[in-house]
């Protein structure tokens, strides 16, 4: 599918740009009827102020044949076809975007959008571009479909106020049907429906296409936006119907047996010791999979995105944890040398690298460095994964054993699922996938709740730590008790017995990673009896035969025995197993001391393990700052002394003056804060009653104009069903929308709101009368799967649900989904 878009800039009257763009997945082979084109949105985006020569002259076309047709080839064809037509060829941007308001590289268009803002002055009059892309909004298509993919080039042409719609439409069908062969009576084109004029110039000037194949479509279908804000405009789309005889398009064709794919796939099928062609649709499904992930991983690492647990990391953590998975699911242990221990991804991301010469030459480049990436990210992921599927497997087998003997649906405790985030380090999202492809639910009410008790107890202190090592007990006997030598020193050398590295053990760490020392002595205290683990640094000095290393400790804690655990960040260098260090307490954070009986004269004498001052004048000041219960009979108590007292109190004296001016408290007397403060608090308390009501009567006013939009299900029972987005109503409101409603309508009724509140924020509700519950439709299971499609979960009871997410983009085919899911149940029940 070819898409022409004329865009205009924000809410102007005139238009600005001109894009066209097409993603490149295409067949080995143009355009017989067993060809495989991929169907893709193509963007067109242009300038009015462009000098337009009418289309006198007829187009011709080609005969359709059966022309070779690589990927390279139609990739370097389209942009010399637009390079002859004036168009500067660019390079492709990285997918790493400029672009603070986009996590990755989207759209052709995007390395253009400050031209399109108006925010720089363009460079060149026209340019086409292949731009590499990264989409995982639908990864769980991704093999699924013949279309949906997670990286993909996007071959455009952009006119920067240099022609318009004429020529953006000659050209794209001279692309299609001269350049790459295709059966003009094959192709059909929509527009959008109140744009006459690009309608004329298909049916008047492009006179091959005949009026019953050019279709006005809606809005929805051919009215393109980037946002609430900027550029926006009718588009107008080239469609490849595969099947003419039958009046339109039903077969769609296969973009992962192209040769852009194909060649990796066959590497999987070799590594899995399957045949693709003879193989079964499931497996044949996990081996698209894995094609589609290795190209996004590899050109991500390459752009300088490496794996972590936030932003554009996860992502490709999350892309490289799924090939993992699939690959094991295909029985792919190890690598091709016969080490069951070994990673294969690396494999796989060779015969990537092997075909991205024209994609971005670039890549080869840096190939050591992807390589050794992915063998470290996935040597790592085995060990949690082989851990939560064993218990993933069990708890998965107990939920379809007890919904048998219950008659229920099966569904899996969110408890559960957070034990395995939590504990095995296993991404829920792999465990959605695993517990779906086996018909079991996940609660993602109650793993939102564990998450929220997990925030809030993140900055408690803990007294040990778990080395989180699979093979615990070889640990302990090949690593000796630290002999502790702080109470004599806080210098000292000593030798390097073992390194964790995000709980397993290694035997080379590198500059950047955080990991975990364990030596044979040290002058660190590890955290016990109320004192804090030392700070410092360990130290490797540069000789003949070895480079400087420095890891900064910030935490010391005992665990497995008598085992100190430091606990840093390799600043510089590499440290290895075996290793002299010479390791430094911070003096400045810990006051040397050699007495073990303390004694304050006339308050008490004590015996204690820690190390202390020798005379309470170092003390100097001493503040409780907190106390709590931690057992029965026993208060702890956090206070802080010497210098950190001197900040403590400065500090807070600062802060009162600060407050004192905020309030207007003129005579800045401290004893006047706390009452001007109750006063304020009141004032904001009744404040913001009177906005929540407010807001609730608006939610209402306009829960009462959208029932106008209710319509009915059923034959034998007319259920009264409303399903509706509520702009930016707050989740409160929402849910006074709803309770409104299902009263106005009354029984039988079921009404699904949904709203965004503010940014990255959706709200969702689910009111549904007492007799629509009595058919077995609840309100709090509904609404779960729909909130997943926007980022979150949810739940609530069988009549009344709320629910949130994070991917407010996501929430129109949200509720469409509810719409059509709804309508099918209450179909099936009230025939």
């Amino acid at each position: 599918m070819l898409t022409i878009q004329n865009l205009h800039a924000g809410f102007r009257n005139y238009r600005d740009f001109i894009v066209q763009s097409l993603s490149l997945i295409y067949p080995t082979r143009l355009p017989s009827r067993n060809s495989r084109i991929k169907r893709r949105d193509l963007h067109f985006i242009r300038n009015a102020s462009a000098s337009v020569q009418p289309l006198t002259e007829d187009l011709v076309e080609e005969t359709s044949q059966d022309l070779p047709m690589s990927g390279n080839s139609i990739r370097r064809r389209f942009l010399e076809f637009y390079a002859a037509r004036g168009h500067k060829i660019l390079p492709s941007s990285s997918l790493v975007p400029d672009d603070p308001t986009v996590l990755l590289t989207i759209a052709g268009m995007l390395q253009f959008k400050p031209v399109f803002l108006g925010k720089v002055p363009r460079q060149v009059p026209c340019a086409t571009t292949s731009q590499k892309c990264i989409r995982t909004n639908d990864i769980e298509n991704v093999g699924r479909t013949s279309r949906h993919h997670t990286f993909f080039e996007m071959l455009g042409n952009f006119s920067f106020g240099d022609y318009f719609k004429k020529e953006a439409i000659k050209w794209a069908w001279e692309l299609s049907t001269i350049e790459y062969g295709l059966t003009a009576e094959n192709l059909w084109i929509s527009v959008y429906e109140h744009d006459e004029e690009t309608y004329a110039i298909w049916h008047d000037e492009v006179k091959r296409v005949p009026a019953n194949r050019i279709k006005k479509m809606g809005e929805e279908d051919n009215f393109w936006t980037s946002g609430l804000t900027g550029p926006c405009g009718p588009c107008s789309e080239i469609y490849y119907d595969f099947h003419p005889n039958r009046g339109h398009s039903d077969a769609v064709p296969n973009n992962y047996e192209t040769d852009l794919i194909f060649p990796i796939i066959e590497k999987v099928s070799e590594l899995a010791n399957v045949s693709y062609a003879l193989t079964d649709d499931s497996s044949r499904t996990k081996l698209k999979v894995i094609g589609d992930h290795m190209r996004a991983i590899v050109y991500l690492i390459s752009d300088g995105v490496f794996p972590s647990n936030i932003g554009r990391g996860y992502v490709v953590r999350r892309l490289i944890r799924r090939a993992v998975r699939t690959g094991r699911l295909l029985g792919i242990r190890g690598d091709e040398k016969g080490n069951i221990e070994g990673a294969f991804l690396p494999i796989v991301a060779e015969k990537v690298i092997d075909l991205s010469s024209e994609i971005d030459p670039d890549v080869k480049t840096r190939k050591a460095r992807i390589l050794e990436e992915l063998k470290r990210e996935e040597l790592r992921f085995v060990v949690t994964l082989e851990r939560g599927e064993k218990l993933l497997d069990e708890m998965l087998d107990e939920a379809l054993e007890n919904a048998k003997l219950n008659k229920t649906a099966p569904c899996l405790s969110g408890k559960i699922a957070f034990l395995l985030y939590d504990t095995y380090g296993f991404p829920v999202e792999i465990t959605m996938e695993e517990a779906d492809e086996r018909g079991v639910s996940i609660d993602m009410s109650d793993f939102d709740a564990e998450m929220e008790i997990q925030r809030r107890q993140s900055q408690a202190a803990h007294n040990t730590v778990k080395l989180m090592v699979e093979n615990g007990s070889e640990l302990t006997e090949n690593v000796p008790d630290t002999e502790f030598l702080g109470y004599d020193t806080l210098y000292s050398k000593a030798v390097i017995k073992g390194l964790l590295l995000s709980g397993k053990p290694v035997v080379e760490v590198s500059k950047g990673s955080e990991v975990e020392v364990l030596l044979d002595r040290t002058p660190f205290y590890a955290e016990s009896g109320g004192q804090i683990g030392d700070r410092g640094l360990l130290k490797v000095t540069e000789t003949e035969s070895r480079k400087t290393a420095v890891v900064e400790i910030a935490d010391v804690q005992k665990s497995l025995g008598n085992i100190y655990v430091h606990k840093g960040m390799i600043k510089e260098g590499t440290i290895t197993v075996g290793r002299e260090v010479e390791a430094a307490v911070d003096a400045k954070l810990r006051q040397r001391a050699k007495v073990r009986v303390v004694n304050v004269p006339g308050v008490s004498m004590e015996l204690c393990g820690g190390t202390h001052v020798s005379n309470t004048s170092e003390i100097r000041g001493f503040k409780i700052i907190s106390e709590q219960g931690i057992a029965s009979g026993i208060r702890r108590i956090e206070a802080v002394a010497g210098d950190a007292f001197i900040e403590y109190v400065s500090d807070r004296d600062n802060y009162m003056k600060q407050l004192c001016s905020t309030l207007k408290v003129i005579s800045v007397k401290a004893e006047e804060v706390p009452s001007r403060v109750a006063a304020v608090m009141e004032e904001l308390r009744m404040a913001k009653n009177e906005v929540s009501a407010a807001r609730a009567k608006t939610a209402v006013y306009k829960a009462s104009v959208i029932a106008n939009n209710v319509f009915h299900v059923g034959t034998s029972t007319q259920i009264r069903v409303l399903v509706e987005f509520m702009d930016d109503t707050d989740a409160d409101s929402l849910k006074s929308a709803a309770e409104y409603l299902v009263d106005a309508l009354g029984d039988p009724s079921a009404i699904i709101l949904g709203s965004s509140p503010g940014e990255e924020k959706v709200s969702l509700v689910a009111a549904f009368s007492p007799s629509v519950v009595s058919m077995g439709i609840q309100a709090g299971k509904f609404i779960g799967p729909i909130a997943k499609m926007c980022g979150g979960g949810g739940g609530g009871r069988a009549n009344f649900a709320q629910a949130g997410g994070r991917k407010p983009e996501n929430l129109s085919s949200a509720l469409e989904k509810a719409r059509t899911d709804l309508v099918s149940a209450l179909s099936e029940k009230a025939s």
